[in-house]
């Protein structure tokens, strides 16, 4: 077997290409205001949320746009050939990885402990190295905006029902 595996391992070695991977660690952090005064407006589970982050994210529209900021179309696809994008940009998704960070925690206030997401870590695999940095770079950037865009929108929802709430209240 020795004989066998060893200059298989060698061939293979030599043989399959060469595959960058980067990625960034997103760190979650909890709101700094205390729940006692100011519930948070961002409900749920990290996970959850961050499913919806990524539906939002990972659309074909944001995936072509990265592709066009880094003139990758022009160097797999022509833009005119649909089915040649598309490949493209399910080989890109594909190269797209997310991993959840966890940690036990104990809520010594409450008596209650378990596991919670703390961070988040996103890759891209590509054959060449500052591909790889350059889609996850605009892939973190992405993520952060859209996070900034959804925590707006709940904040003034909370804000415009605190709004009549208040006028309800003076009335």
């Amino acid at each position: 077997p020795l004989f066998f595996i060893f200059p298989l391992s060698i061939l293979l070695a030599f043989t399959l290409p060469t595959i960058y991977r980067s990625s960034a660690t997103i760190l979650i952090e909890q709101q700094e205001i205390p729940e006692e005064l100011v519930r948070s407006t961002v409900t749920g589970y990290a996970e959850v949320r961050l499913q919806e982050i990524s539906r939002r994210v990972l659309t074909r529209g944001n995936l072509t746009i990265i592709a066009d900021k880094l003139g990758l179309l022009n160097e797999f696809a022509s833009p005119a050939d649909d089915i040649a994008v598309e490949e493209f940009l399910t080989e890109m998704k594909r190269n797209i990885g997310m991993a959840m960070a966890s940690a036990k925690i104990s809520n010594v206030g409450r008596g209650k402990s378990g596991t919670a997401t703390i961070a988040f870590n996103l890759n891209y695999d590509n054959e060449i190295p500052e591909i790889a940095q350059q889609v996850v770079t605009e892939l973190v950037t992405l993520y952060l905006e859209e996070n900034v865009k959804i925590r707006t929108q709940r904040a003034e929802v909370t804000t415009e029902f605190l709004a009549v709430e208040a006028e309800t209240l003076n009335k």
